[in-house]
């Protein structure tokens, strides 16, 4: 009584030099397997070095551990404030020619769809987890656009960025078009037209 209160147990910090070990391991897994039921949690724990327990106490699940393998190579959706509202979805949606996946990057890009397809359980992990995330940038720019005005109020925003983002994975996916130019160009377009939907007039 009286005396001065216990001090809050501090866990254990977390090493983050597992968590790229891991990640790093399921990456090169994902690249060098065709099927994700190959990807054990043994392959992971021979390649990376880090004991099955250590895995668990950071991820809940094989599945999670991929789904953070594969977040780590997308890069962050970060749009500038003061940017239009068009200019936003730009940088999303329509990057420069040079800002393309390539190589290794590309080819984790396509076997992340393959995976997504093929293990439902990941899929939804990898949405849950990463690409919810990830949309809610451009969700929230959209949001606000249609509360000034700028766009229909009834406007389907997540219609809207499913219907954009679908023109790119088809661009990466079925067009047999390696110019990034011409691919930079028709997203564009798809951008200017989705906008031109959502438009208040």
């Amino acid at each position: 009584m009286g005396g001065e209160p216990a001090s809050r147990r501090v866990g254990r910090p977390r090493d983050e030099s597992i968590r790229d070990r891991v990640v790093e391991a399921a990456l090169k897994l994902l690249g060098s397997s065709t099927s994700s039921e190959e990807i054990t949690m043994g392959a992971l724990v021979a390649l990376s070095g880090v004991s099955r327990a250590a895995i668990y106490r950071r991820w809940s699940s094989r599945e999670a551990v991929l789904a953070d393998a594969l977040d780590s190579i997308r890069l962050d959706v970060s749009i500038d404030p003061s940017l239009s509202t068009l200019d936003g979805l730009m940088t999303v949606f329509a990057p420069h020619a040079g800002e393309f996946p390539s190589g290794e990057f590309e080819q984790l890009f396509r076997r992340r769809l393959v995976l997504s397809l093929e293990d439902p359980v990941l899929r939804e992990k990898y949405w849950a987890a990463h690409v919810a995330r990830r949309r809610a940038a451009v969700i929230e720019l959209l949001d606000r656009a249609r509360q000034s005005g700028e766009i229909r109020a009834d406007a389907d925003i997540e219609a809207a960025v499913d219907l954009v983002a679908g023109v790119g994975y088809y661009q990466v996916i079925v067009r047999a078009d390696d110019d990034p130019r011409e691919v930079a160009a028709r997203l564009r377009s798809a951008v200017e037209i989705v906008w031109r939907g959502l438009g208040s007039g």
